[in-house]
């Protein structure tokens, strides 16, 4: 029987075996439990133990989730680098197969999933080991990410940024039409409101928690944000109250990617909103938060233009970053701000990957404190929706335009205000909506009045109704007036068709 200071002394011992003798994992070990090892995985461990930070997480704009985007290599890659088509099955199938424990959601259309990190490994750890295994395209944070705002400054004044893009010139032509879809992905915007209530559409999804309006999904504001975008869009003109977005006519089909009161939104809601709206109609796709810099952007682009016939738009950021060449994505026009001189905003991103600029210092819009409420905002969140704009009056200038149409028209027409051609300021400029629409004109078939692609009676028709009516767009001599001579030029065009 021991005695109680051999008692004590076992203790002690007890005590020593857990304080020193216990060994804290390294991340290899820990991503080890976590995962389904695959041949070969052992050297990606080791680049995992040896991970430095390669994502940084930056309180309110950019916060590392715990979880994150994984793109295997699709397909296409995989042949490409010689891979047999039952090669590059077992490839994808691999990738799949060594994340499919942590896998929490996916994008499908992008081919991405979402994983969640195993307990005590980080994003840097986590993408080290996956990029080292060599199937991945990329491993990257789902970052939290918030909408870009900055306080409202009283003092400008109001809508000056409707002169600067030179939307009251294309408004002869287009003030937009209801036929043409956008949407903003966003915090949810105020229905009821007097400015926006006639061009929202009765459809709508919540990003955040996979509903659609018609499942209960709840798109009201739970934050101002997204009622501020929506007024840059298309807030109603010409009727007496408020506003004007840059389209007065338009459907906007909201996307909520929040249901925080911040606004903060996951990469994936944001992305994924972003394709749920263009499957549902959207022509035209922009997205005013930070997060630009994520790859999963630039695949989402890809995926809205080669899919879905869809052109994504996405703010710049506020924080004066340099956005260097490997943000500069293809098939994603990226939006940095001006003020009201033509200037770049002091808080607007630059660089390389620019497309275009617009507006975004002190830009008097909607908001969502009531139904007749307004304010000034400042951010690239606002130039963005204001591009978007743009896109739509170019779609109602030409409703046969391609996505990609239709984007390189937005960018190919912007008015260059900094070093000649295209800049890391202003990329190809700030949008300028008459030369846009006059371009969008310019590639259209006249005859094709309802741009189905078929000329037929209903093209006639379709040019009797607006004729009739004294429309601008029937106004095809180019002279002021809607009179006999305009009628005489759409025969000629009628009879003579498209070649």
């Amino acid at each position: 029987m021991p005695t109680a200071r051999s008692s004590i002394l076992i203790a002690i011992g007890t005590v020593s075996l857990f304080a020193f003798g216990a060994r804290a994992q390294s991340p290899g070990e820990l991503i080890r439990a976590g995962v389904a090892l695959q041949s070969g995985d052992v050297r990606a461990l080791e680049r995992a133990n040896a991970a430095g930070e390669l994502f940084v997480d930056q309180p309110g704009f950019m916060e590392l989730s715990g979880r994150m985007i994984v793109r295997p290599f699709q397909g296409d890659a995989w042949l490409k680098a010689g891979y047999t088509a039952e090669q590059a099955g077992a490839a994808m199938a691999r990738a799949r197969a060594r994340v499919a424990g942590l896998i929490v959601g996916e994008i499908p259309a992008n081919g991405e999933v979402i994983i969640a990190l195993p307990a005590g490994v980080g994003e840097s750890q986590m993408s080290a080991f996956l990029m080292g295994t060599r199937d991945y395209q990329y491993a990257e944070p789902d970052w939290t990410v918030y909408p870009r705002a900055v306080p409202n400054d009283p003092q400008f004044g109001q809508q000056y940024w409707h002169t600067n893009i030179r939307t009251p010139a294309a408004w002869d032509t287009t003030t937009g039409s209801a036929s043409i879809i956008l949407s903003n992905v966003d915090t949810g915007v105020r229905r009821t409101h007097e400015d926006l209530v006639g061009n929202l559409s009765t459809n709508g999804y919540n990003s955040a928690s996979g509903l659609t309006v018609a499942q209960g999904g709840d798109i009201g504001p739970i934050h101002p944000h997204g009622t501020q975008t929506a007024g840059c869009i298309g807030a109603s003109g010409n009727n007496g109250a408020g506003v004007s977005g840059a389209m007065w006519d338009v459907t906007i089909l909201h996307v909520r990617a929040s249901n925080v009161s911040s606004g903060s939104a996951s990469t994936s809601a944001l992305t994924g909103g972003a394709i749920w709206a263009a499957q549902n109609g959207a022509r035209g796709v922009s997205v005013s938060y930070s997060g630009v810099t994520g790859s999963s952007v630039g695949t989402t682009g890809t995926t809205l233009m080669d899919t879905y016939n869809s052109v994504l738009l996405w703010a710049a950021g506020n924080n004066n970053a340099n956005l260097g060449a490997a943000t500069d994505y293809p098939d994603v026009v990226i939006v940095g701000a001006t003020d009201q001189n033509d200037l770049k905003a002091s808080f607007s991103a630059y660089g390389r990957a620019i497309d275009v600029v617009a507006p975004g210092v002190s830009t008097r819009t909607t908001t969502s404190t009531s139904d007749t409420a307004y304010a000034n905002v400042s951010g690239t969140s606002f130039s963005t929706p204001i591009a978007n704009g743009v896109l739509g009056l170019i779609y109602s200038a030409n409703p046969a335009l391609t996505a990609r149409q239709a984007m390189n028209i937005l960018q190919d027409t912007a008015r260059d205000i900094g070093a000649p051609g295209e800049d890391d300021i202003f990329g190809k400029g700030i949008v300028d909506a008459s030369a846009a629409v006059a371009a969008a004109l310019a590639a259209a078939c006249r005859a094709d009045w309802n741009g189905d692609g078929i000329i037929d009676f209903n093209d006639f028709l379709g040019f009797l109704n607006d004729y009739n009516a004294g429309a601008a767009r029937a106004d095809l001599t180019g002279d002021g007036l809607v009179d006999f001579n305009d009628l005489l030029s759409f025969l000629n065009l009628y009879n003579a068709g498209c070649a």
